[in-house]
C-alpha cells in the first residue's frame, strides 16, 4: 500500500524498477518517455546500485543518514584523547561519519546527480569549504604532529565542516539560508 502510494506521486516515477507495472495499471507513454529519457539511462549506468524502488531508496538514505550522525556523534567520546595529542579516533570518525551522512543522499537522487548538485552555482563555495575542511581535518590529523596545536587546528577545522553542511543543507530550503542569516543577525530587515 505505501509502495503505491509513492509511486502515484509524479515525482517519485521514475524510482519504480523497470518490471513493475504502472501504478495506474495502464502504459502512460508520458511516464515511459520519462523512464527512458537519456538522462535517466545516463543516471543509470554511474549509480552504484541497480534501478531501486522509492521505498528501497529512501530505506537506504535513511539508514546510511542515521549511521553517519551515529558514528560523529560516538566520536566525541575520543574528543579528550584528541586533546591530549591522540586526534586519530575523533578526527577520522567525525569525518567518516559526514562522509556517510552525505553520501546518503545519493540513494535519492544517485551519486553523479549528488555531485552536480553539490557544485551548483548556489552551493559550491559550502560544498568546496566543507571538503577542504573534511581534507585539512586528516591532514591535520595524521601529517601535524604538534601536540595541542594539532588538536586546536583539528577542532578548527570540524567546527568549519559543520558551519559549511549547515549552510550547504540551508540551500535546499527555501529562503534558508535568508533565515538563518536574519536569525544570526547579520541580515538586514
Amino acid at each position: 500500500m505505501a509502495g503505491n502510494m509513492f509511486e502515484s506521486f509524479t515525482p517519485f516515477r521514475q524510482f519504480r524498477s523497470e518490471s513493475a507495472p504502472p501504478a495506474d495499471g495502464h502504459n502512460n507513454s508520458v511516464l515511459s518517455q520519462w523512464d527512458t529519457s537519456s538522462d535517466i539511462q545516463e543516471e543509470d549506468r554511474w549509480e552504484c546500485c541497480p534501478r531501486l524502488t522509492f521505498q528501497e531508496r529512501l530505506i537506504g538514505f535513511c539508514m546510511c543518514f542515521i549511521a553517519g550522525w551515529i558514528v560523529s556523534f560516538v566520536s566525541f567520546g575520543s574528543f579528550a584523547q584528541m586533546l591530549t595529542g591522540h586526534p586519530t579516533r575523533f578526527a577520522v570518525g567525525y569525518s567518516f561519519g559526514n562522509i556517510m551522512s552525505i553520501c546518503s543522499t545519493g540513494f535519492l537522487v544517485g551519486p553523479s546527480k549528488q555531485v552536480r548538485n553539490m557544485f551548483h552555482r548556489k552551493r559550491w563555495i559550502a560544498s568546496v569549504t566543507y571538503l577542504s575542511c573534511l581534507i585539512l581535518t586528516l591532514i591535520c590529523c595524521f601529517f601535524l604532529q604538534v601536540g595541542l596545536l594539532q588538536g586546536l587546528l583539528i577542532v578548527l577545522c570540524v567546527v568549519c565542516q559543520f558551519c559549511a553542511m549547515v549552510w550547504y543543507c540551508l540551500s535546499y530550503i527555501p529562503y534558508g539560508r535568508t533565515m538563518a542569516t536574519r536569525i544570526l543577525g547579520f541580515g538586514g530587515e
